[in-house]
């Protein structure tokens, strides 16, 4: 638990929702966001695909099968990729019921709704960086997408040059930078956008993060991006590696996958 010297401290750090409360709620659903809003989260984060039809959707894997169900509650028979159907065919398919009957019914959300909730409820967006990956001509529509709710939207890159891509195409959105954190790299991100808009993020060390290949969080890394960002430690799960990173790290935000709550 968190002890009462680090308390207010913590409660002064910003929680962001990982895929919405995906620890009570079936990941990247309105259903997660919408939990994520009435818990009081400051950010939700999410993942962005497109289908066949060029609409935008709210989906972390380009396949379906790990958590989507056909209407029925059965598991796909095949590997079914987001790419080769049309958002029609998407939503024939139930992205609850594989996490909980509680959900039974749920569908793969549009993007463009959920920027509309997002406005609605006062809620602030930080988009994963797939959509690097994205094909240009579905960059573009993403960018006109969020040109409107710039105030609300952040983008997540590891890259510079993506970096001054989103600020190209979308003036004022804010940037979550999860690249390489060197004084280098973190000068050239100041040179682009100011302090209040550029938030930088370490991995915290935990079972979470036990695949990632980049440095952890340390006192000296901290230290750095403090000079030049707002720094962002992912992903924790533990009130007690909570009240550790908050102690060692003094984050401006922390992502969670929902176990750690805002205090109100």
């Amino acid at each position: 638990m968190i002890s009462m010297n680090n308390l207010q401290t913590a409660s002064k750090t910003r929680l962001q929702a990982h895929k919405g409360v995906a620890s009570e709620c079936p990941e990247n659903t309105m259903s997660a966001f919408r939990c994520a809003a009435v818990q009081g989260y400051d950010v939700i984060e999410l993942d962005l695909e497109y289908t066949s039809d060029e609409k935008i959707v709210v989906m972390h894997d380009s396949y379906l099968n790990r958590t989507a169900r056909n209407a029925d509650g059965s598991e796909l028979s095949e590997k079914v990729c987001i790419h080769d159907i049309t958002y029609d065919d998407a939503i024939r398919y139930d992205f609850g019921i594989g996490f909980s009957v509680k959900y039974t019914g749920e569908r793969i959300p549009l993007f463009g709704d959920v920027l509309s909730f997002a406005e609605e409820n006062g809620m602030r967006l930080k988009i994963d960086n797939k959509i690097q990956g994205f094909p240009e001509h579905m960059q573009k529509l993403f960018f006109d997408m969020i040109k409107p709710f710039s105030a609300l939207v952040s983008v997540t890159s590891n890259s510079l040059d993506f970096v001054k891509l989103c600020l190209e195409k979308a003036p004022g959105v804010s940037i979550d930078y999860d690249g390489e954190v060197t004084e280098d790299n973190l000068r050239k991100l100041t040179e682009l956008l100011p302090y209040d808009r550029l938030t930088v993020w370490l991995p915290y060390e935990c079972g979470g993060t036990s695949w990632v290949k980049i440095p952890f969080a340390d006192e000296k890394l901290a230290e750095l991006v403090h000079g030049y960002a707002r720094l962002g430690i992912w992903i924790i799960s533990d009130e007690n590696d909570f009240g550790n990173a908050v102690k060692r790290f003094n984050p401006y935000i922390v992502e969670t996958d929902g176990r750690i709550k805002p205090y109100l």
